[in-house]
């Protein structure tokens, strides 16, 4: 994928990176330095990959943290990407998303995954009336952010919705949707980026976000085909074991 990119494709995703699971700060000498984090080394390569093709430079590596230290080439990088986004900042109430929202579709939607695999999650349960329930999330406490996101989102069919979180600074947790045509929409686009593993939670940890996203999917085709005939009445254990056996099914074909 990033060998079909132009130099400015790379650095406007490089930005949805840095704002996401990523982060800058200005020192005293005034060098920015920049950093990408996270556990999933996908997510690092492609970081890796795309500064190399932007900027020339490989950024220095550690383990499940990948920093650029202060060199005099990089406040120059600092200052180019303040050409597409006027704040690099994740909360600034400044920061905007303007430099994806006249891009073509491929770019809208890697940007979308790319945004999705480091702060996105999906979970599988039942409403209250049992049926099959995906929740598709985006975690962005910037209400600012959030809109510009909800967005992009939604002209790439998936309806992601305000939600909310006492716990933050800002009260606002990021986006969410339960709407199973939007979650396919975002199959549809792609998904997570491959082999990108769910971080937390008792039930998928571990995985891959993208078995998890076709466990729903293989779910919802065996309700529509009608082979799952009164589910919505089965007992927590029964459920739990379809998902299971979807998911042995999922992971062997992958």
């Amino acid at each position: 994928m990033i060998d079909g990119l132009t130099k400015e494709e790379c650095k406007k995703l490089l930005i949805v990176m840095l704002i996401t699971d990523g982060s800058y700060c200005l020192q005293q000498s005034k060098y920015p330095k920049f950093a990408y984090c996270g556990n999933d080394n996908v997510l690092h390569e492609i970081f890796i990959k795309m500064m190399k093709k932007a900027y020339d430079i490989i950024p220095s590596y550690r383990e499940k943290d990948q920093t650029m230290y202060q060199r005099l080439e990089y406040i120059k990088i600092y200052h180019d990407l303040l050409r597409y986004c006027v704040d690099l900042n994740k909360k600034s109430d400044i920061i905007r998303l303007d430099f994806l929202k006249d891009e073509s579709k491929k770019i809208q939607k890697y940007a979308l995954r790319l945004a999705m695999s480091a702060e996105g999650s999906i979970s599988i349960s039942r409403n209250d009336k049992g049926s099959l329930r995906g929740n598709l999330a985006f975690a962005c406490a910037n209400p600012n952010l959030c809109e510009q996101w909800a967005r992009i989102f939604n002209n790439n069919g998936i309806a992601m919705k305000m939600r909310r979180n006492k716990y933050t600074y800002s009260k606002i947790h990021g986006l969410q949707v339960v709407d199973s045509e939007s979650i396919h929409n975002f199959v549809d686009i792609g998904g997570f980026i491959p082999s990108v593993r769910v971080q937390k939670g008792s039930k998928f940890k571990g995985y891959d976000k993208n078995c998890v996203l076709g466990v729903y999917k293989a779910f919802w085709k065996n309700i529509k085909d009608g082979k799952l005939v009164n589910y919505t009445k089965w007992p927590k254990a029964k459920f739990e074991n379809e998902l299971n056996y979807l998911m042995r099914g999922v992971r062997g074909g992958m």
